[in-house]
């Protein structure tokens, strides 16, 4: 199967790639809750205005990485994981890798690769940053 790539070009799609949305959530009681706010306010802006889909940040959804960044990456193909792997492990402290599982449908014939990492900075920088400030 040739390999296809997931950038929809602006001459062949006819939307402006500019267009962005966003929302945030705050749980000030700390209690667990289903998503469904989320879910409804992201629905409004899933394409971001420019059919390149959406995307969500959230914290606190993996407890016990609580102490780590999660980094979700996804890949055209399987084989790019290992040269953006190797980065990763060249800046950071790579704690845990994981497969993102995905529902295959048959409609969908050819889709990106998903993986998760929980990283931490590495402990010895320079310069010399706050984890938040070498993360970003």
């Amino acid at each position: 199967m040739e390999r296809q790539s997931y950038i929809r070009r602006p001459e062949h799609y006819g939307k402006d790639i500019s267009a962005c949305g966003v929302m945030g959530f705050i749980n000030h009681d700390k209690t667990l809750t289903d998503g469904s706010v989320i879910r409804r306010a992201m629905a409004n802006i899933h394409d971001r205005g420019n059919g390149l889909g959406g995307g969500f940040a959230a914290y606190g959804i993996y407890p016990q990485y609580a102490d780590l960044y999660a980094m979700h990456i996804m890949y055209d193909d399987k084989s790019d994981a290992s040269e953006v792997e190797e980065y990763l492990k060249a800046k950071l402290e790579v704690h845990q890798v994981q497969e993102i599982p995905i529902f295959e449908v048959p409609a969908i014939p050819s889709y990106p690769y998903f993986k998760r990492y929980f990283v931490s900075p590495p402990a010895h920088r320079f310069p010399p940053v706050t984890d938040n400030d070498y993360m970003v």
